[in-house]
């Protein structure tokens, strides 16, 4: 049934503005959900848990869309004969131009609060400047060297840069990209291959078969979204649910499961189920070949910034918290959701929508393809 090559898929205008609107929304609801746990009111506490978790399920779909996204990626670099080295210049030009910045405004946000506020500056300086730079935060083996040893060396707690919380979901994130782009891209089979290999899996593994925070299983949500391309490869499974059944109810009964899971408190699961909502929406949109509309280019640029947005809003809504969520909570939320936003925005637009020139420079650089 899958025997045939798995190859990439060439999105449409209507699926890339699918996508990059889930994209956006992921990362509103986010900052949403972290907006709702600083104010929860007594009178309203079920209904404000329901918005925290909604900023875990969407966490979620970020893997699913990474998987998706990356997978292609990986499969369109193997079938244009290009090199895990060309792979990497891809995944650290579009990774490092938000987080570098992201990182540096982090910096700033908490010695403001420092200054004005007199919060405790945490976690800022070259040690978790370096553990942040190299992905290696809560890294399984410097934390279990640490507490074999009874170490509690910054170099072995590897916290994360600042009050930047999200770069939990980076830190596992990167590590999948190395070890499916290693495992796919790499031909020469060697010692070496084996030994980056396991290097690559520790983070993976770890997140499925143990995780921290919540971590655990994401490892699964981000191979579901990977697996939707094989069977957007397979014709046979694309006229199940586009022949066999109506095309709507499969669209409607996939979400409604997918939200069953969600609102029963299993986040985790709903993400895992959430690529066979997304598969039935995308096999339909891929037959639509409509030009570019005034709305794809707009969910295009809002999706430019998303990946800002989900890195520097969680020290903002936390610092704001501090001052205005007591005595102006309204104030408190639509401050906190408008500063993340515009700032997002303003630093993304000079560094996180560039990385496409940075790629080209550095594989112009290292003369490669």
């Amino acid at each position: 049934m899958f025997r045939a090559p798995i190859h990439s898929i060439q999105f449409t205008v209507r699926s890339s503005l699918y996508l990059n609107a889930l994209r956006f929304i992921a990362a509103e609801f986010v900052l949403i959900a972290h907006l709702a746990e600083r104010i929860e009111p007594l009178h309203a506490k079920e209904f404000y848990f329901q918005i925290a978790n909604l900023g875990s399920w969407s966490v979620g779909i970020f893997f699913v869309l990474s998987g998706l996204l990356i997978g292609n990626s990986i499969l369109n670099a193997k079938q244009k004969s290009r090199s895990f080295f060309s792979y990497f210049i891809d995944r650290f030009s579009r990774i490092y131009t938000g987080l570098i910045p992201s990182m540096i405004v982090v910096f700033i946000v908490d010695t403001i609060a420092y200054i004005y506020l007199s919060t405790p500056l945490k976690n800022i300086g070259f040690a978790e400047l370096t553990i942040n730079m190299l992905m290696l935060e809560e890294f399984p083996l410097l934390q279990s060297i640490g507490y074999y040893f009874d170490n509690k060396s910054v170099w072995l707690r590897a916290p994360f840069w600042g009050s930047d919380l999200p770069l939990w979901t980076l830190a596992i994130e990167w590590w999948l990209y190395m070890l499916s782009g290693w495992l796919i891209l790499k031909n020469k089979r060697g010692v070496l291959f084996w030994v980056v290999l396991m290097f690559f899996s520790i983070v993976p593994l770890f997140q499925l078969f143990f995780g921290s925070r919540m971590g655990a299983g994401t490892t699964l949500i981000w191979f579901s979204g990977f697996a939707m391309l094989i069977f957007m490869n397979n014709k046979h499974v694309i006229n199940i649910f586009v022949s066999s059944i109506n095309h709507r109810i499969s669209i409607f009964f996939s979400f409604l499961v997918t939200m069953g899971f969600y609102f029963s408190g299993h986040w985790k699961l709903s993400a895992m189920l959430f690529p066979i909502f997304l598969f039935s929406l995308l096999i339909k949109t891929q037959k639509d070949h409509s030009s570019e509309s005034p709305i794809s280019t707009y969910f295009e640029k809002l999706a430019g910034y998303s990946f800002t947005l989900y890195l520097i809003h969680y020290s903002i809504v936390q610092h704001l918290a501090t001052t205005m969520v007591d005595e102006y909570p309204v104030g408190f939320v639509l401050v906190g959701f408008m500063t993340s936003n515009i700032l997002a925005f303003i630093v993304a637009s000079f560094f996180e929508t560039k990385n496409a020139w940075l790629r080209s420079s550095l594989k112009s650089l290292f003369k490669v393809a």
